[in-house]
């Protein structure tokens, strides 16, 4: 469940879905990967349970294993071990967070490559275990299937329902609950590049832009090289057509191509990427690049 993200093709088509959909998708998003856990974990005869932090917005699991229950991250691969080995609880780590602490680094390495066993941490003590949350427990069975709505929600569902407004107020709601750094709406989404600023390149690389903390991907996305517009994506890929687009395809967040750096003269250029994340919101991010062939 935590590696399903790799199965992806460049590109989250829509949400939801039964659990043979989330695999075959390659699911990432935590309120499905931590059903598909349980699923996964009912299969093998294993009880498990869905947790939800509530304010603090993520959905993991629970295991009963070794005589008790234990708490796991399945979208993170983040979990933490007692003194005797067992899986600690929910309510052991709200009672004794710095349990956390005494892991080893053999646990650390089974967080996704993904994040930082100190992120993770840090967010779990900041956000789930703090006294403000409200922790609530679903029970979920695949011999219950024909009572759950395994509906396809894609982006232009999600666009016209709000999503990211949604989003953004959910956000605002818990840093205030939780004494967070606030953030407005326009300062909440920012643009991550697989290129550094400053980078040198000697060949065509590939070029990828993630929009973050959005429910729905950007509208439209477009590159820019030395100001004049390299390529720029559709506003939406019909599903049938995915697997063999190969310019510009939009995956879930933002976009990623080929940096023509062949046709480009050695020396500095700057890149700059815009991205549509409402029709009323435009983000965009510049770096320069130095050519040296």
């Amino acid at each position: 469940a935590r590696d399903l993200y790799k199965k992806r093709r460049g590109w989250h088509p829509f949400f939801g879905g039964s659990e043979e959909v989330l695999i075959e998708k390659g699911e990432e998003l935590c309120e499905c990967v931590a059903r598909l856990e349980v699923a996964l974990c009912e299969v093998l005869g294993i009880p498990a349970r869905i947790i939800t932090h509530t304010i603090g917005g993520h959905v993991t699991a629970e295991v009963y294993a070794d005589g008790k229950w234990g708490y796991v991250d399945p979208r993170c691969g983040m979990y933490a071990l007692l003194e005797d080995g067992r899986l600690a609880s929910l309510w052991e780590l709200l009672r004794d967070p710095m349990i956390l602490d005494r892991q080893s680094d053999a646990v650390k390495a089974d967080v996704s490559a993904r994040w930082r066993w100190e992120d993770r941490v840090t967010a779990l003590k900041v956000k789930y275990l703090s006294k403000k949350e409200v922790n609530t427990f679903k029970y979920y069975s695949l011999a219950d299937s024909e009572r759950y709505s395994y509906e396809w929600l894609g982006d232009r569902e999600c666009i016209a329902l709000n999503m990211n407004l949604i989003s953004t107020k959910y956000g605002e709601v818990r840093n205030r609950v939780m004494s967070l750094q606030k953030a407005s709406p326009t300062e909440r989404f920012f643009i991550r590049l697989s290129l550094p600023d400053g980078v040198v390149l000697s060949e065509d690389v590939m070029l990828a832009a993630r929009m973050t903390n959005v429910m729905c991907h950007p509208v439209k996305t477009r590159f820019y090289i030395d100001g004049a517009l390299g390529y720029e994506t559709p506003e939406l890929i019909p599903v049938s057509e995915l697997s063999t687009y190969q310019h510009g395809v939009v995956f879930y967040g933002g976009a990623y191509g080929s940096l023509p750096v062949s046709s480009l003269a050695d020396g500095p250029h700057t890149l700059r990427v815009e991205m549509d994340v409402s029709p009323e919101l435009v983000k965009s991010k510049e770096i320069t690049f130095v050519v040296k062939k």
